[in-house]
């Protein structure tokens, strides 16, 4: 079975990758086996995904089974294996490629024998550009545009709901500013040298990603940092790209400074608001209020989409389905009635965020009663703006900014990264969009491309993320 020229590509990439072990003074662990963490002899990188596995315990052949992946470069010998003719097999390509002045394949062989702690090349350090160059001869795959921050990530085991969620925090530019600006130097954190520490893992993304260079990048140690703060995302079955984005969030937020009340750390600056709700009680209209805080807005496409005949569906439509008053099925007690009365609950945004996310629950979970609990997912379009989401109905009238006066224009947002699942609950693959300057570029695991703003705006998003216009926030 031959090598196409996809699988090139990848053994490019992965030569970049075990090259770079031989970096005495890099700080991450070379990949091991995805499956049992081993790391010797007969370790086997596949074509198709860069998943990495060993031979003796047969996880490298249990993916090829399982993902229908049939070509691993064997990186001890670095000889071709073919899982549809179980064979080692000879291909010119990957002879061609070996054949390029690296510097030293040896050198590969010897870090991966003897377990070197590594890393991809930072700035200013690393390879030579003369070896930068011979590793990356033979390939085209480079990003046209120049524009620093556009950098693939690879995916490490269906990984690409990391992927997708660390890219829209790359372009997230108050994430971006904050890490770029030295705010958490990992060099310089108390914590450093501790697995635990996601700030310091971020800061090594963003690191990466504006570094300047183009080629991909494995992020590697992030991944295992989230397992060690959220255990339930630990291992390689395919996540859920939200959940992992708030868990992220909190682990952003436990290492820059959080705090559990009137939080000012990075995370709540960005990302934090304030919903305010009001419950009418309907026997006598008194009204309560409450404030909550705000991290994102998530809307109910199942209510949009069983009870609405208009289409297309818009997120206005969602926006003013999450504001307008419902009644509570459970009675609200009134303290001037002085008993328990039907009401109604109302919610507005008393602060808006720097960042607005929106979450469009396409996953519904079904839970029968004596039978095991399904979820569906659902596809309907909902059309979004790019460049003039305005909230102003959707904030509270009661709303000011700091000295009483109203922040006029502060409710107007821009889109800059959109998140989209492609697929079925049961499997599925996530690709975001990200905006730069006045271009859209669609970032898929390792690969980033231009793409038009139409094919944007016309994806069926998952997760959107739009930055305030005006006036500029106060930090």
């Amino acid at each position: 079975m031959p090598i196409n020229r996809n699988g090139e590509q990848t053994l490019i990439v992965i030569m970049n990758l075990v090259l770079s072990y031989t970096n005495p003074a890099s700080k991450v662990r070379a990949p091991r086996c995805m499956a049992c963490n081993s790391f010797g002899v007969r370790y086997h990188a596949c074509l198709d995904c860069v998943y990495f596995g060993c031979w003796h315990g047969r996880h490298i052949q249990q993916h090829s089974e399982a993902r229908g992946h049939r070509l691993a470069i064997d990186l001890t010998r670095l000889e071709l294996y073919c899982f549809h003719c179980k064979d080692y097999v000879y291909d010119d390509r990957v002879e061609k490629v070996f054949e390029q002045p690296y510097p030293r394949i040896e050198s590969a062989r010897a870090a991966a024998s003897q377990n070197l702690i590594i890393s991809l090349p930072q700035q200013g350090e690393g390879h030579s550009t003369h070896h930068k160059e011979a590793l990356w001869h033979c390939t085209p795959r480079r990003n046209p545009t120049g524009l620093v921050g556009l950098r693939g990530m690879l995916n490490l085991g269906n990984t690409c709901f990391m992927n997708v969620v660390l890219q829209t925090l790359v372009h997230n530019p108050p994430i971006r500013d904050y890490f770029l600006e030295d705010r958490h130097n990992r060099q310089l954190c108390p914590a450093k040298g501790d697995s635990l520490c996601l700030a310091c893992d971020m800061d090594l993304i963003i690191e990466s990603a504006f570094s300047g260079s183009t080629e991909p990048f494995a992020p590697h140690q992030f991944l295992h940092a989230m397992w060690s703060h959220a255990s339930h995302l630990a291992g390689y079955d395919q996540q859920d790209a939200h959940e992992f984005l708030i868990s992220l969030l909190d682990g952003l937020h436990l290492r820059c400074g959080g705090t559990p009340v009137d939080c000012k750390c990075i995370v709540h600056r960005t990302f934090g608001g304030q919903f305010r709700s009001v419950v009418t009680c309907l026997g006598c209209g008194s009204t309560y209020f409450a404030f909550d805080p705000l991290l994102e807005i998530a809307v109910d496409l199942a209510a949009i989409h069983n009870h609405s005949s208009v289409q297309p569906q818009t997120l206005f439509d969602c926006l003013e389905s999450f504001t307008k008053p419902e009644r509570l099925s459970d009675k609200f007690f009134c303290r001037k009635c002085e008993t328990h009365q039907p009401c109604t609950k109302q919610l507005s945004i008393q602060s808006l965020p720097a960042v607005l996310t929106v979450h469009l629950k396409r996953f519904k979970h079904l839970g029968r009663a004596q039978t095991p609990s399904a979820s569906t997912k659902l596809d309907n379009f909902i059309a979004f703006p790019a460049d003039h989401l305005d909230l102003g109905q959707f904030v509270s009238q009661e709303a000011t900014a700091d000295g009483g006066k109203p922040q006029l224009g502060a409710h107007v947002y821009k889109l800059f990264a959109v998140v989209e699942h492609k697929g079925s609950v049961d499997s599925g693959h996530y690709i975001s969009y990200v905006r730069r300057e006045h271009s859209w570029f669609k970032c898929d695991d390792a690969v980033v491309t231009r793409r038009s703003e139409r094919e944007v705006l016309s994806s069926p998003a998952y997760m959107l993320f739009y930055q305030q216009v005006a006036p500029e926030r106060s930090t």
